[in-house]
């Protein structure tokens, strides 16, 4: 997250900050993550959402307009799922989020695919909105689909928060044969067959968890680096990790 930037305005403090350190699986749909982590944020008080459709003509009304109050929000939707299905849309404009913080009314605003939200609140109160921006971004890794097992084990046997346990299967899962056996072992204990197992440049995880100080996890992420980038990983491992 960054302050983008702070004004004085005749009646409001006007503040901007770009939350682009979310989590959302898609990058469409990043602002209305956003949208829904604040209003279910537990340390603010939602009071009202606006969402409303693109218009590209200004004075043109737009073709739908839905409010919430706090209770219909809360009935509304369940999860993030049901909110994104039916807002997650080509014809999305804006939403505008009013809520309580710290006795503050507060408004937020922001688009479909943007982390950059707007915020203003009365001119005579001193409000510090960064403690509550942090929070939120860092909910945002709670809106995983990803398999709890795995995500337990990470921060079980890893000690990683949300966030980080988040990142590291997004990271595997971009080489779904070397996810796939990172779960086998996290979940079993047991590495799999040499002769099955995932050989990258003729290192298996195994290998490289025996005789460098690697983690399992360490382990599997350095066969993506020598997948990725076999020549420096394998100068790297040449030169450079000690071993055991």
């Amino acid at each position: 997250m960054k302050i983008v930037s702070k004004s004085i305005g005749h009646l409001s403090n006007i503040e901007r900050y770009d939350l682009h350190d979310v989590f959302s699986k898609s990058a469409t749909s990043c602002g209305l993550v956003i949208c829904y982590a604040i209003a279910v944020c537990k340390n603010s008080k939602l009071v009202s959402l606006d969402l409303k459709a693109k218009h590209e003509e200004i004075g043109v009304v737009e073709k739908w307009h839905k409010k919430y109050s706090c209770e219909s929000f809360v009935a509304s939707f369940h999860g993030i799922k049901e909110f994104l299905d039916i807002y997650d849309k080509d014809d999305f404009g804006r939403w505008t989020l009013s809520i309580v913080y710290q006795n503050i009314e507060v408004i937020i605003s922001g688009e479909r695919d943007k982390t950059e939200i707007g915020v203003s609140y009365p001119k005579e109160k001193k409000l510090n909105l960064l403690p509550l921006l942090s929070e939120i971004e860092s909910s945002t890794y709670e809106f995983n689909n990803y398999d709890m097992r795995v995500l337990s084990v990470l921060k079980t046997d890893f000690r990683m928060g949300e966030k980080r346990a988040v990142l590291a299967v997004q990271k595997l899962l971009a080489h779904k044969d070397i996810y796939d056996e990172f779960v086998l072992v996290a979940t079993s204990g047991k590495y799999a067959k040499e002769s099955s197992a995932v050989s990258v440049e003729g290192y298996t995880a195994e290998m490289l968890n025996s005789n460098y100080p690697l983690s399992v996890l360490g382990a599997y992420n350095y066969l993506i680096y020598l997948r990725e980038t076999p020549k420096a990983a394998l100068e790297d491992l040449k030169k450079g990790l000690p071993r055991k």
